[in-house]
């Protein structure tokens, strides 16, 4: 089976998706361009963000998947940012609808990343400090505990002191989130360079916290579950 994988981020999920479907599904090899695909391939490309990857990318997506003919699935992964994951959906569907004719007998994954994949990275209970020195980091912990509760649902910080930072989306807030947890640790985390967010061992925390809180992490369970349930 093909894949052809259109992402929102030019460089997280560009850099993520391919390590953990390396993961995931070994069986499955990368292509540089997107007529190379054989068998079991993928190929990916950034959407570089909302909204170009709904006005832009995707329909030259679907061109290309029709171009090539040898596509058996088109993946779509996006955040939901502040919309729901149904309207996320939504959004998706009807530039899909609006191509349909092209797409002929390619099949349409939608993962909606909620509300970021910064959300999802959270999940891992390995990193989390529960008495953290850095006084930002007491504070998102003692707003939303991430570590009890699923960080898919966590609102958008509401500052309650002057040092307090002010977000413009949750999705900032979250990656600001995650980005102090690797502080506290002595550790680095950049959308550009996800560094340790890419090994096996943070995706198996995340798939540990998945099955053992049922009902937390859905989005990425979308996900996990797409690609764990490939023919070989």
């Amino acid at each position: 089976m093909n894949f052809y994988i259109l992402v929102e981020g030019k460089c997280t999920e560009y850099k993520i998706y391919p390590a953990w479907i390396s993961y995931l599904a070994p069986h499955l090899k990368r292509v540089q361009q997107f007529d190379e695909v054989t068998e079991d391939s993928y190929y990916i490309v950034s959407g570089y963000g909302l909204p170009s990857l709904l006005k832009n990318h995707l329909p030259n997506a679907i061109k290309d998947v029709s171009m090539c003919g040898r596509y058996d699935y088109l993946v779509i992964g996006l955040d939901a940012e502040e919309y729901s994951v149904s309207q996320r959906l939504e959004e998706v569907q009807k530039v899909i609808e609006e191509n349909y004719d092209i797409l002929k007998d390619t099949k349409v994954k939608v993962i909606v990343q909620n509300r970021c994949i910064e959300s999802w990275l959270l999940g891992n209970r390995d990193i989390f400090v529960d008495r953290p020195k850095r006084r930002k980091l007491r504070e998102y912990i003692k707003f939303y505990n991430v570590k009890h509760k699923d960080p898919e649902l966590m609102p958008g910080f509401i500052p309650h002191r002057n040092y307090m930072p002010l977000f413009s989306t949750i999705a900032r807030f979250h990656t600001d989130y995650l980005q102090e947890i690797f502080k506290e640790r002595n550790m680095f985390y950049a959308k550009r360079n996800p560094r340790y967010a890419t090994k096996p061992e943070f995706l198996d925390e995340l798939i540990n916290r998945m099955h053992e809180k049922n009902g937390q992490l859905q989005t990425f369970k979308n996900f996990y579950e797409f690609f764990t349930s490939l023919d070989r």
